[in-house]
C-alpha cells in the first residue's frame, strides 16, 4: 500500500521552475531517501510535503486519502490521526 503518493508535483518561483511534474509514492514499512543535486528541489519537495510552501500544482495523497494543500497545523493534525 502506498503511504505517500504525489502526482505531477510543480513548484514555480517566479520565472524559476523548481520542480515539474515530479511523481512518486512510498510504500508502507520503507525507508525512502531524496537524493540530487544542488538547486534540483529536495528541500523545495519536502516543504511541500509537510505544507511550508505551496506547490503551484499537485495531487497528494496520504494513506489513500487524497488531500487539499492546506495550512501547517492542520496537515500534522491529519498526520497524527492517522493510526
Amino acid at each position: 500500500m502506498d503511504v505517500i503518493s504525489c502526482e505531477a508535483v510543480t513548484k514555480t518561483f517566479r520565472k524559476t521552475q523548481a520542480l515539474q511534474g515530479l511523481s512518486f509514492s512510498i510504500k508502507e514499512h520503507t525507508i525512502t531517501g531524496v537524493i540530487g543535486l544542488n538547486g534540483a528541489g529536495k528541500t523545495t519537495l519536502l516543504k511541500l510535503l509537510v505544507g511550508l510552501t505551496r506547490p503551484t500544482s499537485v495531487r497528494l495523497t496520504f494513506s489513500q486519502k487524497e488531500l487539499m494543500i492546506t495550512y501547517l497545523f492542520r496537515r500534522i493534525r491529519y498526520l497524527l490521526m492517522i493510526k
